[in-house]
């Protein structure tokens, strides 16, 4: 665990509940669970408001505590923010600081750095928030003091945490950047290699993963295709390829480790998974307690002891002060300090709290009274407290306070707080009266009439209704699942939380036993950044599916709701979801992996073009905003000088002229405005947002343009497409063959194509969608001549000879007739399918030699299902053009 801190202004509160964040697409609600672990946000926010200082001073304390562990249990985050608290709160009362922590679980466990292109790993953390405004005094509030000064002591309670918790150290992971946000950097793929021959290295090593090359025989073929081969050290065990490019001037030489025969060697699965890894590849878990080393101990001793209130109590711009205090002994150091905390107390507390407050004991009164007799000679009076800068003020603008929101909410069944009355008289007792069997009326003791129901207890005052509770009874938020940010609601909905995951417990158990872990960590990799290689899949005892994390195994409802902390109402439709689609039978879908290397290099670079070419487009849109304005207000000033200047001119006259003048000036600018916004939409529209494309929209406009690259790396890098629900019928490769991932182009002249984020081309002609690609299927989208022969002939080229067909029979049987009329050369998986292919080319055949018109191609004479095909002039032998 690391502690940062630092100072800020404003915008903590935004912050927390949005989480917008330059690189990153999402918003706070969809990368994290915000779970409060300590005070109240609003308040907080309320206090920081009433803080009135300039601008470029700071307001509060901002202070991240983030975890190296990929997980962290509630009972741990307590403790810390406990600790971590009590070492904060060395020098004060509790009413004395304001103190809002919260952690944040990551639902989104990486995510691709849209300025970078580093893989961003989450991983839990917190955000403790203290307002610089001492409760008590009204005066500033520095509790860690000038920070750099204090890093001994900051690091003293980290490392006590880190060891009292078993949690990893800064200090022993000093190769891994753990950021504010705990996200740790994983190197882009393209750092693999220094700059010297990258292009030719990265090329390389995705052919060796496209075309799945497994030999070593097979990589040299590879590197034959590059260039000139040589073998440098030849026959020894540190030997390895050198390649020279033809017209370069020299060869690049080969000895990374991806290019070594262990790796080649290696599976393609395995080399996607030792690249990805990276510093990913281990689940980061808890490890057993350890002691606190003795130095750490002892800083921590002298930060309680003395440095706290040094920080608190001792201004260091009193050099007298500073020097009588170092100058003497600790024992009158302590003194010291202990005259200045009476002292301190003495002055604010008289007036803040009049009695006993907060629970504290009251003050005694030689507390407050005696005089200071400690080894000083000067009196209190000449010992300068720590006070607030300059401009320092606080309640808002002017001095005045800022009301903060009383609007708490209630829940069922929670036990009311009843009103005391407000009309009683004045020196009469308020307790009941009760006439005793001599006649007497006497006091009853307080409450004792409570217990005279025959029921239960109840209080006389729960009979009132309090005013402020006729108001609506605050709902929980949809994003939160809480009233309020405050440690209380957050109790109440941890609760409610446990109650809704344990009503839906007997729903869900056939999908917790039979769920594949594998599908739900594939889709869960695009969906919410999980990266699979960190887990593995067991069977539990009672033979249902456990995804091993850490030490903890979970089952696929426990991983939703523990791992990614997702709320049940969102874990719930996910997990039904992806258990339909294993049911529907649909292949589980690759696992997301990195941008290639040279394509994101290629994008941002385009990407810095276009930002520039938008940049001057504004520039040159604002100049010429400008000369036009200009222009109308230099013509109408001519004008009226002009009209002023002429002697031939009544003023009547001229006054005419000048409102005709000024109507003309009022219709250029009406008309101006108009060709603006006009200007400004078509700019809008032609260059986008200031930040330009993401790496997904890049692509699809290169891909739209039958770019082949980029229509592979949406497939590898999108998420996985699902099967289109207009589809009539599907053809893929047979299960028992193997076929490589392509992304081939049908490029008809009188097809169009439009490509989806996740690699998906629909082709249509005339407006009317045929077929879909989605890689390992093509969708048909209609039983017509036009979808299902550009769909075979597609299907063809991408998957081979044999075809396997899903849909009706209707449809398989208009597959088969449209096959054998346009000659295609392929069969089908199924053997009966097969038998009717061949019939259907045999009828196909004694019809064109009883018609002896071969220039025209119709269906199948007497077929069932000819009324669905749509018979157009073709030629059979033409085929549309293939990008491969």
């Amino acid at each position: 665990m690391l502690i940062r801190v630092k100072g800020r202004h404003d915008g903590v509160k935004a912050y927390l509940e949005d989480g917008r964040k330059a690189g990153r697409e999402l918003d706070r609600d969809e990368l994290d669970e915000r779970v409060v672990l300590d005070g109240d946000l609003d308040v907080t926010d309320a206090i920081i408001q009433m803080i009135n200082v300039a601008p470029n001073v700071d307001r509060y304390l901002s202070i991240t505590l983030s975890f190296k562990e990929d997980a962290v249990d509630r009972a741990t985050l307590d403790a810390v923010v406990r600790d971590f608290k009590s070492f904060v709160f060395s020098a004060y009362r509790p009413d004395e600081m304001n103190f809002y922590a919260e952690a944040h679980l990551p639902r989104v466990k990486s995510y691709i750095d849209q300025k970078t292109g580093e893989l961003v790993e989450r991983k839990p953390h917190i955000h403790v928030v203290i307002p610089k405004l001492n409760l008590v005094s009204g005066m500033h509030l520095e509790p860690l003091g000038y920070v750099k000064k204090n890093l001994a002591f900051i690091d003293a309670i980290q490392e006590h945490i880190n060891a009292q918790y078993g949690l990893a150290s800064p200090k022993d992971n000093r190769r891994v950047e753990l950021t504010d946000a705990s996200e740790m950097l994983s190197r882009y793929r393209g750092d693999l290699f220094k700059p010297v021959g990258r292009e030719l290295k990265e090329a390389l090593l995705d052919a060796v993963l496209d075309r799945g090359i497994e030999r070593y025989e097979d990589f040299m073929t590879l590197l034959a295709e590059h260039g000139a081969v040589r073998m440098r050290n030849a026959g020894s065990d540190d030997e390895y390829p050198n390649v020279k490019p033809p017209e370069a001037a020299k060869g690049v030489n080969l000895k990374d480790f991806v290019f070594s025969r262990e790796f080649i060697q290696l599976s393609t699965e395995e080399k996607r998974a030792q690249l990805s890894a990276d510093a990913t590849a281990n689940y980061e878990d808890r490890k057993a307690p350890r002691a606190t080393p003795h130095e750490i101990e002892v800083l921590l001793d002298e930060w309680s002891s003395s440095r706290a209130r040094e920080v608190k109590y001792l201004n260091s711009g009193n050099a007298l002060q500073w020097a009588r205090y170092y100058e003497s002994s600790a024992a009158d150091r302590q003194l010291m300090l202990d005259e200045l905390e009476r002292g301190f107390y003495a002055q604010h507390l008289r007036e803040f709290h009049d009695d006993d407050t907060s629970g504290f004991a009251p003050l005694r009164p030689d507390d407050v009274e005696r005089p200071f007799d400690g080894p000083f000679d000067s009196p209190f009076d000449d010992i300068t407290l720590s006070g607030p800068p300059a401009g320092f003020e606080p309640g808002g603008p002017g001095g005045a306070s800022i009301d903060a929101d009383d609007e708490f909410g209630a829940w069922a069944d929670e036990q009311e707080f009843a009103p005391e009355p407000f009309d009683l008289v004045r020196a009469l007792s308020s307790s009941a009266v009760v006439r005793v069997p001599e006649g007497r009326t006497v006091l009853l003791p307080d409450h004792a009439d409570d217990y005279l129901e025959p029921e239960r207890p109840v209080s006389a005052y729960r009979l009132r209704r309090p005013r402020d509770r006729d108001r609506e009874i605050a709902r929980e938020r949809e994003s939160t699942g809480r009233v309020a940010d405050n440690a209380i609601s957050q109790r109440t909905r941890d609760v409610h939380e446990r109650q809704r995951e344990r009503a839906a417990s007997g729903e869900f158990g056939e999908i917790r036993r039979r769920l594949s872990g594998e599908r739900l960590l594939a889709e869960l990799s695009h969906s919410h950044g999980v990266l699979p290689q960190k887990y593995m899949v067991v069977t539990g005892k009672d033979g249902g599916t456990r995804i091993r994390a850490g030490r903890r195994h979970l089952t696929v409802s426990d991983f939703l709701t523990k791992e990614l902390n997702l709320p049940w109402r969102e874990a719930a439709p996910l997990l039904k979801a992806v258990y339909q689609r294993q049911l529907d039978g649909h292949p589980i879908p690759r696992v997301r992996e990195q941008p290639r290397a040279a394509l994101w290099r290629e994008y941002v670079m385009e990407r810095e073009a276009r930002g520039r070419a938008r940049q001057n487009a504004w520039q040159n849109q604002r100049e010429g905003e400008r000369s036009r304005r200009d222009t109308i207000v230099e013509t109408f000033e001519g004008k009226r000088t002009a009209l002023r200047q002429d002697p031939t001119m009544s003023r009547a006259t001229q006054r005419q002229a000048l409102s005709a003048a000024r109507f003309s000036r009022a219709l250029d600018e009406t008309s101006l405005a108009a060709a603006v916004r006009h200007e400004r939409d078509a700019l809008k529209a032609q260059h986008g947002p200031a930040s330009g494309p993401t790496f997904t929209e890049w692509l699809q406009e290169r891909a739209q343009g039958g770019d082949v690259a980029a229509i592979a790396e949406l497939r590898r890098t999108g998420k996985p497409t699902e099967p289109d629900r207009r589809a009539v019928g599907v053809v893929r490769s047979p299960g028992a063959v193997e076929w490589r991932e392509n992304a081939i182009v049908f490029g008809g002249q009188d097809l169009a194509l439009s490509v989806s984020a996740g690699g998906s081309i629909c082709y249509s002609r005339d407006g009317h969608d045929l077929i879909v690609d989605r890689g390992n299927a093509v969708d048909v989208l209609a039983i017509d001549w036009a979808a299902l022969e550009a769909g075979l002939r597609l299907s063809q080229m991408k998957f081979g000879r044999t075809l396997e067909l899903e849909g009706s029979a209707t449809f398989q049987q208009a597959a088969v007739e449209v096959a054998a009329a346009a000659g295609l050369s392929i069969q089908f998986s199924d053997a009966a399918l097969n038998r009717a292919l061949t019939e259907a080319r045999h009828v196909r055949i004694d019809s064109h030699l009883q018609a002896a018109q071969p220039s025209r191609v119709d269906t199948a004479v007497g077929s069932p299902v000819a009324q669905h095909i749509e018979t157009v002039d073709v030629v059979p032998s033409s085929q549309p053009e293939m990008k491969p």
